[in-house]
């Protein structure tokens, strides 16, 4: 009898988790993903930007639910890789894999050499997203989706393996470069040769056509959703190229505007052009709408009110818009502050679609389902942004704290761009910021008291102690050897004072990349053990506190 009331209990038990799953599945949705490259924060006017250059995504914001917390990675093929896979880019080296940035010190740890023309020219290697990794695409068309990606790829670009067909999607249309000319569609290449490639596809074949890439990626996104199967969910991930550069001529309201403007302005017509089309075959009830950034702005203007710009781990540089719209599903004109990252997307989207998570790489992302459609609480409460070895400052966020760190690099001394980081446990660690001080102002601003370290989960010494030293000393007493390298501080002489200080800015520096992970990215820290490679756009972690932007 025992055993009947035990399987009777847990069949009950597993009820409702069937009624969900049954219920997700019939409601599986369309989803067309629109990702835009180098847009700041604040040119849309749901920011708060004047301009009027963003009607339509402006008014998607308003059918939808924006998410004022989510982030992506400092630049293009990092957040590609990130929300292709779900699962932080460090472990694919994909900063190595797609660009020049210390790319000699990655090889050599493959035991491999650059190769370099005559003349004495570094080339590029023939590199793109490991094919081991599996995508996004691969899961929704395991999931009985038709995939196709439009636009810009920049995760490979040579070979097949590497191509979009290669990694999950059935349809190809656009460029595989980081940028590309929006009217000629060629960019310079230096490998093997010096040239210039024509980097425009259809299906993974040169397609010769004219017209301002904008527009092409549009008019292609309109075709495709007019000559949909009937009766099969797609998946189109629409990744416009604007506003990166090299903006050349751009076709309309140059008489207006001025260049990346008019760009902004052609973008957002195309953004239109694409919401036109599903709600003209009927689609809309049946469609979640996906807009985001890949990366901050160029400039600290354009990403106001935040700190930093592209290619920087200030949240300038990583904090982007999302807004998701899917009528009668998601809250229409919310906000949710919810902590997301563009790995969440990965998980979030293959539940979603009824698909299966089972896979022999480990996930970073977390399916974000609760916070989206029922406005819970986010099950993150840590982000790693970037660890040592990688070409940017090691940072990690956790709860409403950030540390950007510099490592165990000039031990003991004072390092060159910081302002008096504290040696804790052996690691010099940089600065501490809580969020909430320094994301309303372009500052960099320590907290004060209370405990800073304790507040933020990261332990260590209080801001203003008189003899940190001897602080320390005794917590590296009391404290296993395990713990030593979660510890955090903020220096004490920032201690009830605003850390106005003027630095230089951190040279580049040499030598092996050297990346520390982690077992699991979700429970524990990586080890800050030392920046290698430049930080070119940063300015010095101490700046001077200079007035908010709004």
């Amino acid at each position: 009898m025992k055993n009947i009331l035990s399987v009777t209990a847990f069949a009950f038990a597993l009820l409702p988790a069937i009624v969900i799953a049954s219920g997700a599945d019939e409601q599986r949705p369309n989803i067309v993903l629109i990702l835009v490259d180098d847009l700041g924060w604040a040119d849309l006017g749901v920011h708060g930007s004047e301009a009027g250059l963003t009607p339509n995504i402006d008014r998607l914001a308003s059918q939808g639910t924006r998410l004022t917390q989510f982030y992506a990675t400092p630049v293009c093929a990092t957040t590609r890789a990130a929300l292709l896979t779900g699962r932080y880019p460090f472990r694919q080296w994909m900063d190595w894999r797609s660009e020049d940035f210390g790319k000699p010190d990655y090889l050599e740890l493959l035991g491999m050499k650059l190769a370099h023309l005559p003349d004495g020219t570094p080339t590029r290697r023939v590199m793109g997203l490991d094919t081991n990794e599996r995508t996004l695409a691969e899961a929704l068309k395991q999931a009985g989706y038709g995939t196709a990606l439009l636009g810009k790829w920049h995760l490979g670009e040579w070979l097949p393996e590497h191509l979009p067909m290669g990694q999950g999607f059935d349809h190809q249309y656009g460029h595989y470069g980081w940028g590309i000319d929006y009217n000629n569609y060629s960019i310079p290449h230096n490998a093997p040769a010096v040239f210039a490639v024509y980097d425009w596809h259809r299906n993974q074949q040169p397609v010769f056509e004219q017209g301002y890439t904008t527009d092409l990626i549009a008019n292609e996104a309109v075709r495709l959703l007019g000559e949909r199967p009937e009766g099969k969910p797609f998946f189109h991930f629409i990744a416009f190229n604007a506003i990166h550069g090299p903006l050349e001529e751009i076709p309309r309201h140059r008489d207006k505007l001025d260049k990346r403007s008019a760009a902004i302005k052609c973008l957002d017509e195309a953004v239109g052009r694409i919401l036109g089309a599903i709600d003209q075959h009927g689609l809309t009830d049946d469609t979640l709408v996906i807009f985001a950034n890949d990366n901050g702005g160029l400039t600290e203007e354009v990403n106001r009110p935040w700190r930093g710009t592209k290619n920087t781990t200030y949240e300038g540089g990583i904090r982007v818009p999302l807004i998701l719209c899917w009528p009668g599903r998601i809250a229409a004109g919310a906000t949710n502050d919810a902590l997301v990252s563009v790995v969440d997307m990965y998980p979030t989207l293959v539940a979603l679609a009824g698909g299966s998570l089972n896979q022999e790489l480990p996930l970073d992302g977390l399916d974000m389902h609760g916070v989206i459609f029922h406005n819970q609480s986010s099950p993150r409460n840590e982000l790693v942004i970037e660890v040592a070895g990688s070409v940017r400052l090691p940072t990690l966020r956790r709860g409403d704290f950030k540390l950007v760190g510099d490592g165990t690099r000039n031990r003991g001394k004072r390092s060159r761009g910081y302002c008096n980081p504290t040696a804790i446990n052996g690691r010099m660690v940089s600065h501490c910021f809580l969020l909430e001080e320094t994301l309303g102002f372009t500052i960099a601003r320590r907290p004060t008291r209370p405990s800073v370290p304790s507040q933020c989960g990261f332990g260590g010494v209080r801001a203003g102690d008189a003899d940190v030293g001897q602080r320390q000393r005794d917590q590296r007493r009391s404290r296993s050897r395990g713990d030593q390298a979660q510890r955090c501080a903020v220096p004490a002489a920032a201690a009830g004072g605003d850390g106005r200080r003027r630095l230089r800015r951190p040279r580049a520096r040499g030598g092996p990349a050297s990346l520390v992970g982690h077992a699991d990215a979700r429970a524990a820290v990586p080890v800050f053990c030392g920046h290698r490679g430049n930080y070119p756009h940063a300015q010095p972690p101490c700046d001077h506190v200079r007035p908010s932007a709004a």
